[in-house]
């Protein structure tokens, strides 16, 4: 915190905008210095002592009429569920208010009984990593500042524009050597109770540039691709733990294109991130960060037609949902995000996709738990951002040249194979849970001249595990029979369809079983 107030203290002498309120935290920040005392406590969320958090059961249009005018009639009602609706509705609750849903009639279930006593437990400092604990706007400020500071090369700051209250939406641009490459941003919070989705975003952040001289996989995620890192969409919001930014509007009802609601833009957040992206037309992917409920959705958010890339948005998600459950994260729906939760006009998934033709997403954290949120999704958000790749420079998505047909991706990665083994740019989505097919690692690996590759199939069914060659080209059939449910293997030992032996070099492994793909790579050095 010191270090934090040290630098507000040097901006303000560079003449920059901190925030239109800065009068009253500078004092508090100079108080922190001449006092030598932590003030992290002071700038977290406050304010909430007894409130409580609760599951309303609306049970008709009565009912509905007279909530829609409590939530109107001030701050003490804060509706937490995407909409209000005849059924159960989340809400934040003062003690007066929640007199009043008692003299109402209204039945409720209370989720958090204090929920100042639980911003204050999420806030504790247990001196851990800066994703290891929820962290205020300002620690996420200085956090994206150190991180441009420490790789100045391939990390340096951008600002994006200013909230309500003036304070910054700050962005963190990471990307290697080279220039014309493929963009992607990615942004928590634009609901500004849903904190961890800021956590999220701040730990991919660390894993680029902590990763990249050691990790191929980051290098080449790095080099190919120029990420925009926004933790925090909607600071007002974020800093008093609302959904809502300071004019009182849900910014992700507050989006143009298709299915938009009254006045689009009319908040600087939203027309920030607008300006973003039709200034940076080589982004071609958007991932929205929320943290609330476990699904992961696309367009169309607005209505239950289908989008005309609904195949290619399932595939994603299929993987996702894959890559969670196998770090250990809970049981996620996947759909379009009329599908998942239910029909909202302006949300950003369906002005990114069919306004720019982006490739849009939001994910939904199941739980705000940290430690260890980081864990269950880092696989997630690197893969996603391996759709949106151009290996060769051409200025295509390699997604978009697979989808055409014009170069092979046998691991069915997302990546064009020659890119694979040219950068070790594999993010390849695990098997999953037991109900898909399951391809396993071949061992030894590397192997001269014999390896074992085993697979699990869960159920009877028919099953084709081949060999393939980089350039994509069959080598051999190991397997192309019915088989029972269980574990399977198969050896190889390095000879083609003739009886040949191969060079040394690397080399896939394919198993194909109803529709579904696993590939893992090894290496032959004779």
């Amino acid at each position: 915190m010191l270090r934090w107030a040290r630098r507000q203290i040097q901006a303000s002498g560079r003449g920059e905008i901190i925030r239109t309120d800065g009068s009253k935290e500078l004092l508090s920040v100079l108080a922190c210095i001449v006092l030598l005392a932590p003030c992290a406590a002071r700038t977290q969320p406050s304010g909430y002592d007894n409130h409580r958090v609760v599951a309303i059961e609306v049970a008709d249009e009565a009912q509905l009429a007279a909530l829609r005018s409590l939530a109107a009639a001030g701050k003490d009602l804060e509706i937490w569920s995407e909409s209000l609706r005849i059924g159960a509705v989340e809400a934040r609750v003062s003690p007066a208010l929640e007199r009043e849903l008692v003299a109402g009639g209204f039945a409720y279930t209370v989720l958090i009984d204090d929920l100042q006593a639980r911003i204050d437990a999420m806030y504790a400092d247990r001196g851990k990593g800066f994703v290891d604990e929820y962290r205020t706007y300002e620690e996420h400020l200085a956090h994206l500042d150190d991180l441009a500071a420490g790789y100045p090369t391939l990390a340096r700051i951008v600002d994006l524009g200013q909230s309500v209250q003036g304070r910054t939406l700050r962005a963190l641009r990471i990307t290697g050597p080279g220039a014309n490459k493929v963009g992607l941003l990615y942004h928590g919070a634009q609901h500004g109770n849903e904190q961890a989705g800021a956590m999220l975003v701040a730990g991919v952040a660390e894993h680029l540039l902590a990763n990249y001289a050691t990790d191929p996989q980051v290098r080449s995620l790095v080099d190919n691709a120029e990420w925009y890192l926004l933790p925090i969409m909607n600071p007002d919001g974020y800093a008093v733990y609302g959904r809502y930014n300071a004019h009182g509007f849900d910014l992700n009802r507050n989006w143009g294109g298709p299915g938009s609601g009254p006045d689009p833009f009319s908040e600087p957040e939203t027309a920030a991130l607008r300006d973003f992206f039709l200034s940076h037309p080589n982004v071609r992917l958007h991932l929205d960060l929320h943290g609330y409920e476990p699904w992961f959705g696309w367009p169309w958010a607005h209505t239950h037609d289908v989008c005309p890339d609904d195949g290619a948005f399932r595939a994603a998600g299929v993987a996702v949902r894959s890559l969670i459950a196998a770090a250990g994260g809970a049981p996620y729906a996947i759909g379009a995000v009329s599908e998942v939760t239910h029909a909202v006009s302006g949300s950003s998934v369906d002005f990114s996709y069919g306004e720019l033709g982006l490739w849009a997403y939001a994910l939904e954290m199941a739980s705000p738990a940290i430690p260890g949120i980081y864990d269950h999704y880092a696989s997630s958000l690197l893969f996603l951002a391996s759709w949106v790749s151009d290996c060769d420079g051409n200025g295509i998505p390699d997604l978009e040249e697979i989808a055409a047909g014009g170069v092979p991706d046998v691991d069915g990665n997302g990546i064009p194979d020659a890119c694979d083994f040219a950068t070790g740019h594999l993010v390849d989505a695990p098997s999953g849970p037991a109900l898909r097919p399951a391809l396993h690692d071949a061992r030894p690996n590397p192997f001269n001249p014999r390896t074992t590759v085993a697979f699990d199939l869960p159920r009877d069914m028919a099953a084709r595990l081949r060999i393939y060659d980089l350039r994509g080209a069959l080598v051999r059939t190991l397997v192309d029979a019915g088989l029972a449910r269980g574990r399977h293997e198969a050896d190889w030992d390095g000879r083609d369809a003739s009886g040949r032996e191969v060079a040394s070099g690397s080399y896939f492994a394919r198993l194909e079983a109803e529709g579904e793909v696993e590939t893992v790579r090894m290496s032959l050095v004779r």
